[in-house]
């Protein structure tokens, strides 16, 4: 499904646009009921100003873009580019999902000081499992993935066989994290790969994970703790 075609309105950086959070959100609820599917953006930035949440079996893929370089006016490729309040929100969240992610897009804090970029978790069985994000930068996020518990009651928060390939996350808002792993089975048999992070402090915080690889993964800019803790 072209989100476009369901309602989403993309533009360029420089746009006023209206939230396509419903538009999108309704195009992976409509694919999940039809057992799974893709849902498509154009290489334009779309405005979300709430939480878009993954199905099970369902992709939010875009066109590909990177960060902006040397003789290049803006960044390229599919952005989502948080529009709504600068509360602690998460722009997607993959909650107890299976061969679910997104591909080709960029997640853009905007500005705002506290808005975090995934968060993939679980509340007890079935957990979080077989997930692929691949081909994506988060910009500007405070934490840009929050891989595990958040808080909720039960569960041990699984999140496992999951893959993150070919990434990008940059961001200069104070105390800002890359990855953080953070529940017990959290991770297994799952991989960091091939990926770039540039963060104020922690490029990835293992606090709690079992049988979880990283490979190839550099960083650059500051990270004051740590590159890995």
């Amino acid at each position: 499904l072209w989100a476009e075609d369901n309602g989403a309105v993309g533009g360029n950086f420089g746009d006023v646009l209206p939230s396509s959070s419903a538009a999108i959100q309704d195009c992976i609820d409509k694919l999940a009921s039809w057992r799974g599917g893709r849902v498509k953006l154009s290489q334009l930035v779309f405005n979300v100003t709430t939480t878009i949440y993954l199905k099970t079996a369902t992709t939010l893929s875009g066109s590909y873009g990177d960060f902006k370089i040397t003789g290049q006016a803006e960044q390229t490729g599919t952005v989502l580019r948080w529009g709504g309040a600068d509360d602690g929100s998460y722009m997607v969240r993959a909650f107890g999902v299976r061969t679910s992610g997104f591909n080709k897009l960029m997640l853009d804090g905007n500005g705002a000081l506290t808005i975090q970029g995934l968060l993939l978790d679980s509340n007890n069985l079935p957990s979080s499992a077989q997930n692929q994000f691949e081909f994506f930068a988060i910009n500007n996020c405070l934490k840009a993935v929050q891989w595990g518990t958040t808080g909720i009651a039960g569960g041990s928060k699984q999140a496992d066989g999951t893959l993150f390939r070919q990434f990008t996350i940059r961001s200069q808002i104070p105390n800002s994290v890359g990855f953080v792993l953070n529940s017990g089975n959290t991770a297994q048999y799952s991989s960091i790969e091939n990926g770039g992070i540039e963060v104020d402090d922690i490029a990835v915080d293992i606090v709690v994970a079992n049988q979880v690889q990283l490979k190839k993964v550099v960083s650059g800019g500051p990270c004051k703790t740590a590159f890995c803790r």
